[in-house]
């Protein structure tokens, strides 16, 4: 459409140096319409035999949280006991998606209550975080002590979801939580890697307690870094403290991810317990090292392994020494504790990259970007067989801005990262809505695979409400989503691997915004009430922290007043050259501008 001044004349579009990067709106549109028209065939093929069902009716007003319009289905005739694409009956939706008063209607009108789909899942386990619904279940005839094919329990589930009332509840009803060795073990090694402690207090009124750590074979000091009084008792009660953490291709020392975490107690604690100072793990990393490394580095950590005799002068299998490390972050207050023990710098200082003489323009130079950024997806998903932030989410983010204003991208790549994300979710579909999401990886992924959904347009579909109530359920009492201390390695690929609670709940606030199915959207803005709440009080480490908590309290929709002065934190932070840097300690660099 035309510019037009309000005297009717054209108005000449004032020239601009960045006038190149953006071609004819019609040019972008043209490219934006295409890439999101092949996204959304892909979806609508998956949704169609769900869509196409004779009782879809049923399940679309279970999804939507219309329980009237369930009534009035079921009492023309739809059927209580149908099942979606997945083999799921409309009881066990209700008990994952819907509401209490949605069962009751299904149960009266003649559903099975213990009905399975085929990987044996029933509404008893899809509904075991709500004590409401467990009850009402039980009360109509649940079997508690039913099993899907990964072993997992009703009692199981609600454990992981951190539900005392509903354990105790299936437990009252015959649920026996010594039934198997194994299920007391699982038990025992969930409820010490929960921040609910009265998980672990349900279960000793049950008669289940822990007598030896060992025999759990889980990294439980590790998982319980922040909880000091729960790590002295593990240590109490016989648990090693020199045991070997296993994090996706490495295996680190207890006391390294209490130093790297920057737990001071934690690891008194280990090195009074007989913690060696001087212990390395894969790659040569030693507790020192890895307290230098830190994402956000404590000083008297540091201190404190020196004086229990870790090594200055160890070095790691690239060279690199302790205080090596540490001045990859400039001046630090770690640098001078190093230095003060006589450490010194081994390995060659990076060199930074060439100055262009001639810069590309912005056009040209994004184009190239593109084209580096497209081929990763594939070519990550397989030789990892998995997906990933850094392979998948950002690079779709970024070609989705590109391709919006005009640059010319690879059409059929940038399908990659939604179709591997989408098959990635489907294959453990099962497994998330059992709440059986095992160590870091689901937390510090699907955040940013969500964000990229909703950057590209992608249409909420049956996989993506199954992520996003796994990912509700994931949640931290304090309103942030974090990675488990010592799991998946959070903070050890500084800067983008040592995301935090910032970070991820920013972007788990925006993925949940688009995709928490509508039935949970109480739920849902009790969540993202919490959330803000905990951007509001939380203090950013660094730019990044800084960056996200921006971004969250406008996705959250923070009061103007509090994202104005989120703002001024942010640009009080810009260098006289223009750049922003990661920490004060750093120089200005392109992540962290670009971020800013």
């Amino acid at each position: 459409m035309r510019d037009v001044k309000r005297s009717g004349q054209p108005r000449r579009r004032r020239s601009s140096k960045y006038s190149s990067i953006a071609p004819s709106f019609a040019q972008a549109g043209k490219r934006t319409f295409i890439m999101k028209r092949c996204l959304n065939v892909l979806l609508i093929a998956m949704a169609i035999p769900w869509l196409l069902r004779a009782d879809g009716g049923v399940f679309d007003a279970i999804r939507r949280g219309h329980t009237t319009a369930l009534g009035k289905r079921l009492t023309a005739g739809a059927d209580p006991n149908a099942t979606d694409e997945y083999g799921a009956t409309a009881l066990m939706n209700a008990a994952v998606y819907g509401t209490a008063a949605d069962l009751r209607l299904l149960l009266d009108a003649g559903a099975d209550v213990d009905a399975a789909n085929a990987y044996g899942s029933t509404a008893l386990m899809w509904g075991a975080g709500n004590p409401e619904k467990v009850k009402l279940l039980l009360d109509r005839g649940a079997k508690p002590g039913v099993r899907a094919t990964d072993r997992s329990t009703a009692l199981l589930v609600a454990a992981r979801l951190g539900s005392a009332e509903s354990m105790r509840l299936i437990m009252d009803r015959g649920a026996d939580p010594k039934a198997t060795s194994s299920d007391a073990v699982n038990l025992l090694r969930l409820a010490y890697n929960s921040e609910y402690p009265d998980v672990r207090h349900v279960l000793v009124e049950k008669g289940v307690s822990l007598k030896n750590p060992r025999e759990l074979g889980a990294p439980l000091l590790a998982q319980n870094l922040d909880d000091l009084a729960t790590f002295r008792q593990l240590l109490d009660a016989g648990a090693d403290p020199k045991q070997a953490v296993p994090i996706v291709t490495l295996s680190l020392p207890t006391l390294g991810l209490a130093a790297s975490a920057g737990r001071l107690e934690a690891v008194r604690a280990l090195l009074e317990r007989g913690a060696d100072a001087r212990a390395n793990g894969s790659r040569g990393w030693t507790p020192l090292m890895m307290a230098a490394a830190a994402s956000r580095p404590n000083p008297a950590v540091v201190a404190l392994l020196l004086e229990k005799g870790a090594d200055v002068d160890a070095r790691d299998d690239t060279g690199r020494t302790a205080l090596d490390w540490a001045l990859m972050q400039g001046e630090t207050p770690v640098v001078q504790e190093l230095r003060k023990a006589g450490a010194k710098a081994l390995a060659p200082p990076a060199s930074s990259p060439a100055v262009v003489s001639t810069p590309r323009p912005a056009r040209t130079a994004i184009e190239k970007a593109v084209a580096r950024l497209q081929p990763a997806s594939p070519g990550f998903t397989k030789g990892a067989t998995c997906i990933s932030c850094h392979n998948q989410s950002l690079p779709a983010i970024a070609v989705k801005l590109a391709a919006d204003r005009g640059v010319v991208v690879d059409r059929r790549l940038a399908r990659h990262p939604t179709e591997a994300t989408l098959a990635a979710w489907k294959s453990s579909r099962e497994q998330y809505l059992l709440a059986n999401v095992p160590g870091g990886g689901f937390v510090a992924g699907t955040p940013y695979s969500l964000t990229a959904f909703a950057e590209e347009g992608v249409a909420p579909n049956p996989i993506t409400d199954a992520v996003a109530v796994t990912l509700a359920n994931v949640q931290r009492r304090d309103g942030s989503w974090n990675l488990p201390v010592g799991q998946a390695g959070g903070g050890l690929r500084p800067p983008l691997g040592s995301i935090g609670s910032i970070v991820l709940t920013a972007l788990a606030v925006r993925g949940l915004s688009v995709y928490a199915p509508p039935a949970l959207h109480a739920d849902t803005g009790a969540r993202l009430t919490r959330a803000r709440a905990f951007l509001r009080d939380s203090t950013p480490f660094d730019t990044q922290d800084e960056s996200f908590k921006l971004l969250g309290l406008v996705w959250s929709a923070a009061p103007a007043a509090e994202i104005a002065a989120q703002v001024r934190r942010l640009l009080g932070l810009q260098r006289a050259d223009g750049g922003f840097a990661q920490t004060s300690t750093m120089k200005a660099d392109a992540y962290a501008t670009g971020q800013a």
